[in-house]
């Protein structure tokens, strides 16, 4: 694969140029727009491109019968003929900074060292600097994957990720004394996983939380007497038990979807690489989910 300079050349008629038309993306609704675009389509072949273009913003993957071959930027690229045959694909991306707006509702949030659910709702602006990575381990090979859908999965990493911070610290401690502590290790963390994944964070900002009353009540309050301490713990007790309920559920859901995948990779529906990509994410959900409730459930007879 070889980049080279159309200046001045012409091709001819009976061949064509390859390029990804944004044009009727730009009508669709935000969350709607393709983040990827993959060529031939459906029951055509590369036979007669003999180039394709990379535009600014762009970067293509070049896959030969299933395996990744080269990543490239933005340019002109020659399609050799061994690369015009059946099995050879070529995959745009689109590279431009996402500004996407996130938020994880109270109701299953983050839970403090305390034992309080906090919800929280911002703005986090990404883009895709590692296209394969990106290909195998977030999109798992799909043929379509929508700024939507990279919202849900960001929405699933950051519950991951800041879980494991809000841990270490009470609530008075992440509205009070060490508020900023707390927003550099949810923005460090961020950025570490989102590398991971092919991804890198321009800007990250949380805009406000969501608490609940009791814990509202908490913050405000200078003193806690004996019984509003009682209080607070029977409900905390509560929300625990109602988290290992929703924990169990996610836990059966992922279960669900591997044994799905284990199906679909018996019958060929998907490929044995598709299926070692996706069952390699899903096994880190479920692992971490099974952490968080055994921890969970520790803490409870702890009680």
């Amino acid at each position: 694969m070889n980049k080279k300079s159309n200046k001045g050349k012409k091709i001819p008629q009976s061949q064509s140029v390859i390029s990804w038309n944004h044009d009727q993306i730009e009508l669709l609704d935000i969350l709607q727009r393709p983040l990827l675009k993959k060529f031939p389509e459906m029951g055509r072949t590369l036979s007669k491109s003999v180039s394709f273009v990379v535009k600014e913003h762009e970067h293509a993957i070049l896959l030969k019968n299933g395996e990744f071959v080269s990543e490239m930027p933005s340019g002109t690229y020659e399609l050799d003929k061994e690369s015009r045959k059946i099995g050879t694909e070529i995959i745009y991306f689109e590279t431009a900074i996402q500004n996407i707006p996130w938020g994880i509702p109270q109701n299953n949030g983050i839970r403090t060292k305390d034992g309080f659910l906090i919800g929280m709702y911002g703005e986090i602006k990404v883009r895709i600097h590692n296209a394969i990575s990106f290909y195998k381990y977030v999109i798992g090979g799909l043929e379509t994957w929508t700024i939507g859908e990279l919202k849900q999965w960001i929405k699933s990493l950051l519950h991951t990720s800041l879980r494991e911070i809000y841990a270490k610290y009470e609530l008075k401690n992440i509205f009070q004394e060490d508020s900023e502590t707390v927003m550099n290790k949810m923005t460090a963390k961020m950025i570490e996983e989102s590398n991971l994944y092919g991804l890198i964070i321009e800007s990250f900002c949380v805009l406000g939380y969501k608490a609940s009353e009791e814990a509202n009540q908490y913050i405000d309050s200078n003193q806690t007497t004996s019984l509003q301490k009682y209080q607070f713990s029977e409900k905390i007790q509560q929300k625990k038990y109602q988290d290992q309920e929703i924990i169990q559920n996610r836990i059966a859901s992922l279960e669900k979807r591997r044994n799905d995948l284990q199906d679909q990779c018996l019958d060929t529906s998907i490929s044995k690489d598709d299926y070692e990509m996706r069952i390699c994410l899903l096994s880190r959900f479920l692992k971490e989910s099974k952490n968080e409730l055994e921890l969970l459930m520790k803490k409870q007879d702890n009680h």
